[in-house]
């Protein structure tokens, strides 16, 4: 029984492994590409936000209740979004062949 249970946890692992393997491929190429783009979010983020606190403060006023604080965390947002997405995708199509079709 022993050998029969040796045999077939190696048999899965065999055929488990590439799968896991890719896997974890697809998610340290995401998780590097998001941490680098997210360093150059934040320094925009910052840039950003010293600029605008430098404006007049009336106008200062003016922009932030017409809600251009809200519009900046929503512009910030989609573009960290559309990143992720983009990341994984690409990521994914990087690590996994094509499968050739006969």
């Amino acid at each position: 029984m022993g050998k029969f249970l040796a045999f077939v946890g190696g048999w899965l692992l065999e055929m488990v492994w590439p799968l896991i393997k890719k896997a974890l491929v697809s998610l340290g190429l995401t998780l590097v590409t998001l941490s680098g783009i997210e360093i150059g979010i934040d320094q925009l983020k910052s840039a950003l936000t010293s600029s605008t606190n430098s404006l007049p403060a009336d106008i200062l006023q003016l922009f932030l209740l017409a809600g251009g604080g809200i519009c900046l965390n929503i512009i910030f947002a989609a573009i960290n979004f559309r990143i992720a997405i983009w990341s994984t995708t690409r990521s994914t199509k990087l690590s996994w062949p094509k499968s050739s079709k006969s």
